[in-house]
């Protein structure tokens, strides 16, 4: 973008207008730099894992050993360890036990 030297006595932002254009002009091009390096939609960390897959399953042709999990059951059980739900359900099920009374058995005077 050209612009033409402006001349005048007027102020913007408390600076001369030729300054606050110079000064503006400047932070545009952080702006644009800045958004040149951020990671745009397609570099999110789920499109990452759907790209890691693709390209993992692209190479894997070759047949599997009977009992040897794919990658796809690999990353699913990951994720089903790494779940909140499933945590919980153990934890549950362990407190559960913990505290859990045995019963005595009964005596001829019950």
């Amino acid at each position: 973008m050209t612009t033409k030297p402006i001349t005048g006595f007027g102020l913007a932002f408390g600076l001369p207008i030729d300054t606050a254009v110079e000064q503006l002009n400047a932070t545009a091009r952080q702006l644009d730099a800045a958004r040149a390096k951020a990671p745009s939609r397609d570099d999110s960390f789920g499109q990452r894992i759907k790209n890691a897959v693709q390209r993992r399953m692209s190479h894997s042709h070759s047949p599997q050993a009977e009992g040897e999990q794919t990658f796809g059951q690999k990353v699913k059980q990951a994720i089903e360890r790494r779940s909140g739900r499933t945590q919980h359900e153990r934890q549950a099920d362990a407190e559960r036990n913990r505290y859990r009374k045995t019963q005595r058995s009964h005596t001829a005077s019950d």
